[in-house]
């Protein structure tokens, strides 16, 4: 006798796709919350309801003492590296046929002012046509020579051997910080003079941070980050 198979059929747990299937789980909380009475619910919504009223605490800027203090001036013999450059300066101008002599040295974080003014008739674009010749003769990769405001003089900055590290605390303890109006002012450093240099993001449609490995991306957003972090508060 011919034996007909038959079918069996499927667990339907089988045809349900996983992403269907109730978490196991949730399942005790759903039933635990179903299982709140009307009054209880009430009791928890008006709890609720008073901890998002309630006022919040004052807020309290970060203290100043948090950040590091300067670890003091440069390693290092400065006054050695600027008598030396003094020296090449002129010694280098004088080469090519200009006289000058320095009557004053700005010396910044990162960048030294060398002031110098130069004989009549020596036009400036003489001057800074041996930029490259004045940047090769200091060790420098590069010199700015820019006329200097309020001054018969001509600047040639040139970029320190020994820099100085500036901490952030010594520009957010600044009083440029303390008048700064804006919320979102952050600390940028010191110009070559070394005073704070305090900007507003405000005015920055656009901001690109960008530079080579090491040279202080980071820094500068973390800089912005603290910036913001003393000087507006967390509902501003």
């Amino acid at each position: 006798a011919d034996v007909k198979p038959t079918a069996q059929s499927a667990p339907a747990d089988e045809d349900t796709p996983p992403w269907e299937e109730e978490d196991a789980s949730s399942a005790p909380a759903q039933k635990k919350a179903k299982g709140l009475s009307e009054a209880e619910q009430a009791k928890m919504s008006a709890v609720m309801d008073k901890n998002q009223q309630a006022a919040l605490p004052p807020y309290s800027y970060p203290p100043l003492y948090l950040l590091s203090q300067s670890k003091g001036g440069a390693k290092g013999d400065v006054q050695a590296e600027l008598q030396e450059n003094s020296t090449r300066l002129i010694d280098t101008l004088e080469s090519f046929g200009v006289s000058a002599k320095i009557i004053g040295i700005v010396r910044g974080p990162s960048v030294t002012r060398f002031e110098l003014t130069i004989s009549r008739g020596i036009k400036f674009s003489r001057i800074t046509a041996l930029s490259d010749d004045i940047a090769l003769a200091l060790g420098a990769v590069s010199v700015r020579i820019a006329p200097i405001p309020d001054k018969v003089a001509i600047g040639i900055e040139v970029p320190n051997k020994i820099v100085n590290m500036v901490p952030i605390r010594e520009v957010l303890g600044s009083n440029e910080f303390a008048r700064a109006s804006s919320r979102v002012a952050f600390a940028v450093g010191k110009d070559i003079t070394g005073s704070p240099v305090v900007s507003d993001i405000g005015k920055m449609p656009h901001l690109l941070i960008a530079g080579t490995t090491g040279s202080g991306k980071s820094v500068c957003i973390n800089s912005i980050i603290m910036s913001i972090l003393y000087k507006a508060k967390p509902d501003e």
